[in-house]
């Protein structure tokens, strides 16, 4: 493939364009040829079913606004498939709206927030009323990145929406196909039938006839109480009724806004704020004057640039499923602050502090300046919300920092943010708030993996760091007191322990780096506290009674011990330090042994929802514990076995499809994972700033680096040859009984070069 210098005239986009000679092979397999938009290549819908939940709305990469239809399940309540607004396995949906707000993959903790509902009139008992009855058809549903159009069954007619966004404005047309009095409705309170969604504690509009502003505050119920102000700025193209102002104080938080007979179209325009209605107006003007086909398309470029810093050449279904993996990578976390640097975050927590609140703090508009005061950021350095920390920070940070350095660079500025403003790193960071979501210290693991790759100054970061992995909180104010977490009264101690250990050999490995011995030595020895839970008889890391590992009854099935896994499942996660955990496992040669067992003859574990998910024998690629150990192989000597499990894995678990995801993707934890196999690598260790070679599935592939151009070219690459038989970096021979690759080498001009061979038998 050869690579040319992007067009003059397009310049704003980022875009390798390639020639490619076709062979006369080719006509046997389809191939994906780079020189197509990229943007085609993404399917919208894949995630929408199954238990993907993702949402098929309007959205630029990283941005706040989003545009997405938000409906439920008719014959479900509260179903967990549709919290995202979206399940693409039902024929039709109950529909409430087109929101600006979603969280892709999550699961738990349903949005949806300022909903705009195009209806009918229907007669009541007493007097018309908007149509009760409103059915989003999913088979007309169309999406492409930026851009979401649908059909909207309301009363038995008609309508016809159609969504786009910028990075902090949407723009709806919806098109009254029929005759009727016709209507739209804001609506603020949550959908009914939510799923651990949102309640609504204060809100006011402000309407006059042609505009609407106002701001909704809510708090978070599915994800530890996160606290939410949304605000925003409606212009219509059409003359409304019913024109008022209303709080909470006195109206319900809906308008109803009558159209005339004339208004057969309506265009609404909306400028959207997570700071204020001031700013919520400045950003209205993001749409100009431009058509919602104009902004569609400049949200197309956005993405074709976002998406445009990889160039690859793969099967054409491998395509579609690799940069649709990418998309949904760009989701989240989502920008926060405005053009001049201003945000709000919740307050820093009075009394005690606490990593995750476990409930909310409830208040009014009328002191939102005290709980939610405005801050100020330089315009360089743009803050972001909703950071899953304990999903992400396994792949999806590591690939952002790979193959969009400076959006890692803003990530992990944001977390030293937090933790200067908080005094502490969240587990969990939702909307404006800290939350209470999982386990351990996801958001330390990430600032310090980002600091030892220099996308941060790591002084800086270390400070943040070293204060708060020292505070006596959650269960590290456990190991404080007795180096290991009592499993009575303490529910998840094995993997808090382990997850706790995994940021602890982080921050202590970038104290070394910074020549901080003393601090190294500290966090590493608290660490390795976790070695005493492993059971030499059973061989996993088994839950503490006084003192003591006691024998695990079920090693293949959820127990109280673990969260979201299994005894067996966590017996690999001490990656952080594989060789004391090979060893642990009785050597190299018997650590291959026990992943055969568990990859090959292990029954499926029995536990919750997502522990189910898509499974191989022991293993779940549905959810993120398990994510690494495929690639464990390679550290023992016998990477081919590894290679086997991930080509059977990707293929097998990720297609193009609305049920192409094997589980929740978790803010794109699971499209990390795919992306990353895809190009033929994956972050283990993710602190270590080291990847591990695992099976290519492209032919070649160029990642835009500074400076120039990072290339990976796989030869002899078929159904059939998935084995290494020589890889160079740079023209120097790779080990290919430990094949793994620096983070800088990949980060900066070079090449990656792979000979394949059949696998073994």
């Amino acid at each position: 493939m050869k690579l040319v210098q992007p067009c003059a005239m397009l310049n704003f986009l980022l875009v390798f364009v390639c020639t490619h000679v076709a062979s006369k092979k080719l006509s046997r397999v389809e191939r994906f040829v780079s020189n197509q938009s990229l943007v085609d290549q993404v399917d919208i819908f894949v995630g929408t079913g199954g238990h993907g939940h993702t949402f098929p709305g309007a959205a630029t990469p990283w941005g706040l606004a989003i545009a997405t239809p938000w409906a439920h399940s008719f014959s479900v309540s509260e179903d967990w498939d549709s919290q995202s607004g979206f399940n693409a396995d039902q024929e039709s949906l109950n529909f409430f709206g087109m929101a600006h707000s979603s969280l892709s993959g999550a699961g738990s903790g349903e949005l949806g927030e300022v909903r705009l509902l195009p209806v009918y009139m229907e007669r009541g008992m007493d007097q018309d009323r908007p149509a009760t009855r409103n059915s989003l058809l999913t088979a007309s549903c169309s999406a492409s990145p930026g851009r979401f159009s649908g059909t909207v069954n309301s009363s038995g007619k008609e309508i016809f929406l159609v969504s786009s966004v910028t990075q902090r404005a949407a723009i709806h047309r919806f098109s009254f196909k029929e005759k009727g009095r016709r209507a739209v409705q804001l609506l603020l309170s949550p959908a009914p039938d939510s799923f651990w969604g949102y309640k609504l504690m204060d809100y006011q509009i402000h309407a006059s006839s042609k505009s609407i502003e106002g701001c909704s505050l809510s708090m978070n119920t599915g994800i530890g109480g996160a606290e939410s102000l949304l605000c925003f700025s409606m212009h219509f193209s059409a003359t409304l009724s019913n024109s008022t102002n209303r709080s909470s104080t006195d109206h319900s938080p809906e308008i109803l806004l009558e159209l005339t007979e004339e208004d057969k179209d309506v265009t609404v325009r909306v400028g959207l704020s997570r700071t204020d209605i001031h700013h919520a107006k400045l950003n209205l003007q993001e749409l100009g004057d431009r058509s919602l086909e104009e902004v569609a398309q400049d949200a197309r470029q956005m993405w074709q640039e976002a998406l445009g810093v990889v160039d690859a050449e793969m099967p054409a279904e491998t395509g579609k499923v690799f940069y649709t993996a990418m998309y949904h990578s760009m989701l989240a976390p989502q920008l926060l602050s405005e053009a001049d640097g201003s945000f709000r975050l919740q307050r820093k927590p009075k009394g005690s502090p606490s990593i995750g609140w476990e409930k909310g703090e409830a208040f009014t508009l009328a002191d939102i300046d005290s709980m939610m005061p405005i801050r100020h950021n330089s315009k360089k350095d743009p803050m972001y919300h909703t950071f899953s920390l304990w999903d992400t920070y396994r792949g999806l940070h590591p690939f952002v920092n790979l193959i969009h350095p400076e959006m890692g660079r803003r990530f992990a500025n944001t977390l030293v943010g937090f933790g200067n403003i908080w005094g502490f790193l969240p587990r969990f960071q939702l909307l404006q708030s800290p939350a209470d979501m999982m386990a351990g210290d996801g958001g330390s693991i990430i600032l310090a993996t980002s600091a030892r790759e220099g996308l941060v100054d790591r002084n800086r970061a270390f400070q943040v760091l070293n204060a708060s992995r020292r505070m006596a909180v959650d269960e590290r104010g456990i190991l404080y007191k007795q180096g290991f977490i009592e499993e009575r009264g303490e529910e998840h101690s094995v993997s808090k322990t382990l997850e706790q250990a995994m940021a602890d050999s982080c921050v202590s490995r970038l104290a070394m780096d910074l020549g901080y011995e003393a601090d190294a030595s500290f966090f590493e020895r608290r660490a390795k506290l976790v070695f005493k839970y492993w059971n030499k008889d059973e061989k996993v890391f088994a839950p503490m009674i006084q003192g003591s590992p006691e024998n695990v009854p079920d090693v293949f099935n959820q127990a109280d011990a673990y969260q979201e896994g299994t005894a067996l499942q966590y017996s690999f996660s001490a990656h952080f330090d594989i060789d004391h955990m090979m060893a642990l496992h009785g050597g190299k040669s018997q650590f291959v042994a026990d992943l055969d067992n568990f990859f090959n003859k292990a029954p499926p574990p029995q536990g919750q929802a997502d522990l189910r998910l898509s499974i191989l024998h022991g293993f779940t690629m549905g959810n993120e514990p398990t994510m690494h150990i495929p690639f464990l192989y390679a550290y023992a000597g016998d990477p081919g076995k590894g290679q086997d499990i991930i080509d059977n894995l990707l293929q097998q678990f990720f297609k193009d499809g609305k049920d192409g995801l094997p589980g929740n993707d978790d803010f794109g934890a699971l499209s990390a994972w795919a992306a990353f196999n895809i190009l033929g690598f994956y972050p283990v260790d993710p602190c270590s700033a080291e990847f591990v070679l695992g099976r290519p599935f492209i032919d070649r592939a160029a990642l835009k680096v500074e400076g120039g151009t990072f290339e990976i070219v796989v030869h002899h690459k078929s159904k059939h040859s998935i084995h290494f038989q020589k890889v160079t970096l740079n023209g120097q021979d790779v080990d290919l009984q430990r094949p793994i690759l620096p983070f800088s080498a990949l980060a900066q001009p070079g090449k990656l070069e792979i000979w394949m061979k059949p696998r073994m038998k």
